[in-house]
């Protein structure tokens, strides 16, 4: 005995008009028929209710409704009567995204991360001429300034061009002793110069091409920037500068 066939006796036993459910929902028999009606959802003789389910619309944005993608007819009223209102509040939530994106893109590149270009012969081999894209860690040297060692490659404020960034090697932390010759080679000799402390010793790769603090002296740490991490541009010439790197090299 099925539900569909016993129409009257369910009446009996719930007392509530039976809802014809759709041809495909499951069949109930006598026995799950009397186990809904005697559990809890049956007690009080109402039927328990289910929600119900709402028809999926996409919400109307601004390029849709401009685009004509939108069918009026299938919307409600409030949608019909107010596309302009949407348009503008889609438009202002643009504009809202778009400025905190912009906010936090010159907040990171300013004082987290940076890229900047490379020009001049001072640091050849390590960075060409012109074309070297770098990457360059800003927040270091400001959050650790004690993590500044030997063999780092910075970027600084030139001591003589206000507003001017160049790229040099440190050489000598404050307290070292560095020996300079006066045909430009780092080598002993009887010239030596003491680093006073918050002051470094910067060199270029290229002594005989560089600027530097042959000319400067020692330069405040004040004006270091960043610190350069990697070159990235071009792909062909990428490499990475963990920096503590030996200063024999630069012999």
């Amino acid at each position: 005995m099925t539900l569909t066939q016993t129409p009257s006796l369910l009446r009996l036993w719930t007392r509530t008009p039976i809802v014809h459910r759709h041809r495909n929902a499951p069949i109930f028999t006598a026995s799950k028929c009397r186990s809904l009606i005697s559990s809890k959802s049956y007690a009080n003789g109402t039927p328990k209710q289910t929600p119900p389910v709402k028809y999926y619309q996409r919400p109307i944005t601004g390029s849709r409704w401009y685009l004509g993608l939108v069918n009026w007819e299938e919307r409600p009223w409030r949608d019909r009567r107010w596309p302009p209102r949407r348009m503008f509040v889609d438009l202002l939530k643009f504009t809202f995204h778009a400025f905190n994106f912009v906010c936090a893109t010159h907040l990171f590149l300013s004082y987290i991360i940076g890229l900047s270009p490379m020009a001049g012969p001072s640091m050849l081999p390590t960075f060409a001429v012109w074309g070297d894209v770098i990457l360059e860690d800003k927040i270091t040297y400001a959050l650790f300034p004690e993590k500044l060692a030997r063999g780092d490659v910075i970027l600084l404020e030139s001591p003589l061009e206000r507003g001017h960034k160049i790229c040099k090697r440190v050489l000598g932390l404050p307290g070292d002793i560095v020996c300079v010759d006066p045909t430009g080679h780092y080598a002993p000799s009887n010239q030596h110069v003491i680093i006073p402390k918050g002051h470094i010793w910067i060199v270029g790769d290229n002594a005989s091409m560089s600027r530097d603090s042959r000319l400067y002296g020692p330069v405040p740490m004040a004006l270091i920037k960043a610190r350069v991490l990697a070159r990235i541009w071009p792909p062909s010439r990428f490499a990475l500068f963990p920096g503590h790197e030996s200063v024999t090299k630069l012999s």
